[in-house]
């Protein structure tokens, strides 16, 4: 039985990333580097800010110290505009609501800072529907390590064979592996349908609403038809 589904952020719960690439793309310009196109962060991102600017940076000669200033010029600046242009992916309102009708609890775990994560989560989607929001915070490590899932689990009360986990990237699907949760690919996000199945995805969806199958099948529980 589904007690549990444990979220993404980025790429899954919500469209995030035009706020990621202009933040990135003004911290490179006002420190002297080249921006890039947005399709670019759609694999920068997903293993962490700091590895987020490493990839930013990878192609461009910097200092450790030209480093720590584009990443604080990022951290500020998308802090102050990370709901300019993000919103909740379509489809995603009605799986978090049937969710809560059948009495599946629903936690996030992000490998965005931990203060994003609740702020873009909050303003979203409020604070009512999520029963564990978890971004990453040292000293515990970022994704694919299973340590966060592990964290909201125990806070939530259940069995890795009890929850389902969402991503879109290869480190969702490894961190899903490694905590010993059913992989589910969400292809509406950033990443594609090879790389999330190279990376043991048990599921690849197309629609969140394609969620509400497979939990009302495995917990003997009806779901309105159709997809509105």
């Amino acid at each position: 039985m589904i007690k549990a589904c444990i979220f993404d952020l980025d790429g899954t719960l919500s469209d995030t990333i035009a706020d990621i690439a202009d933040s990135g793309n003004y911290a490179l310009e006002k420190n002297g580097f080249l921006p890039y196109p947005e399709k670019d962060y759609c694999y920068f991102c997903g293993s962490g800010v700091r590895t987020l600017i490493q990839r930013m940076l990878e192609k461009q000669p910097h200092t450790p110290q030209q480093f720590e200033q584009v990443l604080a010029d990022y951290s500020r600046q998308y802090a102050a505009h990370n709901m300019d242009k993000t919103c909740a992916y379509k489809g995603i309102p009605q799986l978090l609501s049937f969710c809560r009708e059948q009495g599946v609890a629903c936690a996030v775990v992000s490998n965005k800072p931990m203060a994003d994560t609740q702020a873009v989560v909050s303003r979203l989607f409020g604070d009512e529907i999520f029963q564990e929001v978890y971004g990453n915070k040292p000293p515990i490590p970022v994704k694919p390590a299973p340590d966060a899932v592990f964290y909201v689990m125990d806070k939530l009360g259940v069995q890795p064979e009890e929850c389902l986990y969402f991503g879109d990237t290869d480190v969702d699907m490894q961190t899903a592996k490694n905590a010993g949760l059913t992989a589910i690919g969400a292809l509406w996000g950033f990443r594609t349908y090879q790389e999330l199945q190279e990376n043991g995805a048990d599921y690849i969806l197309e629609d969140p609403r394609d969620a509400i199958s497979l939990i009302a099948a495995e917990n003997g529980t009806k779901q309105k038809e159709g997809k509105e």
